[in-house]
């Protein structure tokens, strides 16, 4: 009974061993295949050509190229970095002119940095309180006051137009007549103003362009 049970043990042996070899060989050479099949057929849904982003497509935003319908592309579909995450819209106070670089902060009235154009920055746009609301002086106390390069008061009256003055045709001739400039250096009523002003003009609509209904001089039938 011992040997014929020994010989039934390894008899099972041998037949379980050549079942499962060949049941692993069936699954390995599945399992190649199924892989291979898989690699055939990735996905690429996801990987913009070229030629698919002539006309707007979404996955072409972030590549670093800037497309004819895109207004930025700065390599990443992030918010709050100048480029809005659709590349569609520049963030007020950034410029981005380069293609695939990061968008540049610009400096701004009211950063309380002065820099750039401005001759004074208190923090604010806020006027009447000496710093105007674009960063230019506003008063004549100018004792305690250090210039940055290249700023210094103007002068309404002089006949030079500078730094927050519209205009000035000296102080003689700032009378704020139409087409004229005020006494404090402001434009005087004018076409394109928006204010209709019957003695100059037959309409205004705010602006100098033909063919929206008023005339770009404000007078129909004045030739352009």
């Amino acid at each position: 009974m011992k040997w014929t049970f020994f010989c039934i043990v390894l008899l099972c042996a041998g037949s379980c061993h050549d079942v499962n070899s060949v049941d692993n060989d069936e699954n390995d050479t599945g399992g190649v295949s199924g892989q291979e099949t898989s690699d055939d057929s990735a996905d690429d849904s996801d990987v913009a050509t070229s030629d698919d982003c002539l006309t707007y497509n979404p996955l072409c935003c972030g590549n670093g190229s800037i497309q004819r319908w895109e207004a930025c592309d700065d390599g990443n579909r992030l918010n709050d970095d100048g480029c809005t995450e659709d590349c569609l819209y520049i963030d007020d106070g950034y410029r981005c002119d380069v293609a695939g670089a990061l968008c540049v902060e610009l400096p701004w009235c009211g950063d309380g940095i002065t820099e750039g154009a401005e001759c004074c920055d208190d923090g604010n746009t806020v006027a009447g309180d000496g710093c105007s609301a674009i960063c230019q002086f506003e008063t004549e106390d100018l004792s305690a006051v250090v210039f940055p390069d290249g700023c210094e008061l103007t002068t309404c009256g002089d006949g030079i137009a500078e730094g927050t003055e519209e205009c000035d045709f000296g102080a003689d001739e700032n009378t704020g007549d139409y087409n004229g400039c005020t006494i404090d250096c402001r434009l005087g009523p004018h076409c394109g103003d928006g204010i209709l002003d019957v003695e100059h003009e037959e309409c205004d609509d705010g602006n100098h362009l033909d063919g929206d209904g008023c005339p770009a001089g404000c007078r129909y039938g004045i030739p352009q």
